[in-house]
């Protein structure tokens, strides 16, 4: 278990990051982070199609046709179809995680890393062309940023640059999944909120850069609005409301009287 602690926030205050967890707490107590938060408006659909095609791949993997199973191979098989959209989850997981280190590594210094997985060696270059095309335009301000916001929630931001023409903060965030979804937007606006309480910034603009494991390179730019920050806080509202606890009803004696 690895543990760091930052002191972030205006006012500042210290948080505790378990990395093992990817679980943040404040003064002992968890609180959500902003891609916890982005959750309350992800389409729950493809993820269920996603699961069931995993499953449907395991399946097509391990039965062969003509051939007999016993029923310890049968309970064997059951958990491997079973467990196989979690397993392809963390591998994914895995996957992103060192797409975002040399991500990182390259704006630090420039220097391409030696990538031996095709999946993380695709989705990085496809970073690179795009980085390479696109860093003059920006200035780099943060990398992997921790922020907090007074309202109770956290996040690492992946960078906040600022537009080199406009003199504009951009916050930024990279993404190796297959598309760009709601909640990705959603969840950079945290990020807008919390840095902007921190720095003062008037931080309106959301860059989001997909580079997947396989297919093109997609991105996505968004002004953010009045509008979408009352959404943000709608959702916020929403989590803790999904997320609270439930108040224990003391239990009341109730004396039965006799109608007359």
């Amino acid at each position: 278990m690895t543990l760091r602690e930052f002191f972030v926030g205006n006012p500042r205050v210290k948080l505790k990051f378990y990395s093992d967890t990817h679980k943040y707490f404040l003064e002992d107590k968890q609180i959500p982070n902003a891609s916890d938060l982005a959750k309350v408006c992800q389409d729950s659909f493809p993820l269920i199609l996603w699961s069931a095609k995993c499953a449907a791949e395991k399946f097509d993997d391990l039965i062969e046709p003509g051939k007999p199973i016993d029923e310890i191979q049968k309970k064997e098989i059951f958990q491997q179809i079973k467990t196989a959209h979690r397993n392809t989850l963390e591998k994914a997981g895995d996957i992103g995680t060192n797409v975002h280190q040399h991500i990182e590594d390259y704006i630090k210094t420039d220097s391409e890393p030696d990538i031996y997985n095709e999946q993380i060696k695709h989705s990085f270059s496809l970073f690179k062309n795009w980085w390479d095309e696109n860093k003059n335009f920006y200035e780099v301000m943060y990398l992997e940023r921790v922020c907090y916001h007074s309202l109770g929630f956290c996040g690492t931001v992946d960078a906040v640059m600022r537009d080199a023409m406009t003199g504009e903060v951009v916050v930024f965030d990279w993404k190796s999944g297959s598309n760009i979804y709601k909640s990705h937007v959603m969840q950079c606006m945290f990020y807008l909120m919390a840095l902007n309480e921190e720095f003062g910034f008037d931080c309106k603009r959301i860059m989001i850069v997909n580079a997947p494991k396989t297919g093109k390179l997609k991105t996505k730019a968004v002004d953010v609005t009045k509008a979408d920050l009352k959404a943000a806080k709608s959702a916020l509202l929403l989590y803790q409301w999904l997320n609270k606890k439930e108040r224990k009803v003391k239990n009341v004696n109730v004396r039965s009287r006799r109608q007359n």
